[in-house]
């Protein structure tokens, strides 16, 4: 034996040869896989095909299914600047329409009921307040269970307003801010 050696770095350079040799075989067996996918043009076909045909038809198939303008009925207690500008913005998405406002959540069941609606939105009559000092505020939306794409039309326009309302109080919040403050953000 040779000064530093020990018995283990024989079994050490056999398992590291047995891993070497393994990703060797692995890799040359993808290279054939591909080459002879690359080959063959009933796979290509297949592959390509497939892809640019499903794209096309999943779109000729499901594209009337998008729901544009689903009817929407807002129930606002809050009788706010802000309730109105949240209404405003869920009226301005593509897939909902604000249909009608009512004082009362039975005016807005009723309208749901007679299918002149979709959805209720409910807006609490503390909407504004909350806001105002920076609380989480709830409002209720509901939905017919008719159809699953009105509920996501709905629900959707919601949720994107809400959003583009907190926005743009955020945005309202670091105007009001000093330039030491907004830099300290």
């Amino acid at each position: 034996p040779y000064y530093g050696a020990t018995a283990e770095e024989p079994n050490k350079s056999r398992k590291m040869s047995r891993k070497s040799h393994c990703i060797r075989i692995l890799t040359l067996t993808i290279h054939q896989e591909l080459r002879a996918i690359a080959l063959s043009p009933a796979v290509l076909l297949v592959l390509i095909g497939g892809v640019v045909g499903y794209g096309v038809l999943y779109n000729l198939l499901y594209e009337p299914s998008v729901v544009r303008e689903a009817p929407i009925v807002v129930v606002d207690e809050s009788h706010s600047h802000l309730s109105r500008t949240l209404t405003r913005l869920i009226d301005a998405t593509p897939s909902a329409k604000v249909v009608g406002m009512c004082d009362s959540a039975a005016e807005g069941e009723e309208m749901l009921q007679q299918q002149r609606a979709q959805a209720i939105l409910f807006i609490p009559y503390d909407f504004e307040p909350k806001v105002g000092r920076g609380e989480r505020t709830v409002f209720l939306s509901l939905s017919t269970t008719s159809s699953f794409l009105y509920y996501e039309a709905t629900a959707g326009a919601v949720a994107e307003a809400a959003l583009a309302l907190g926005e743009e109080i955020r945005l309202g919040q670091m105007w009001n801010l000093t330039e030491e403050e907004r830099l300290a953000l």
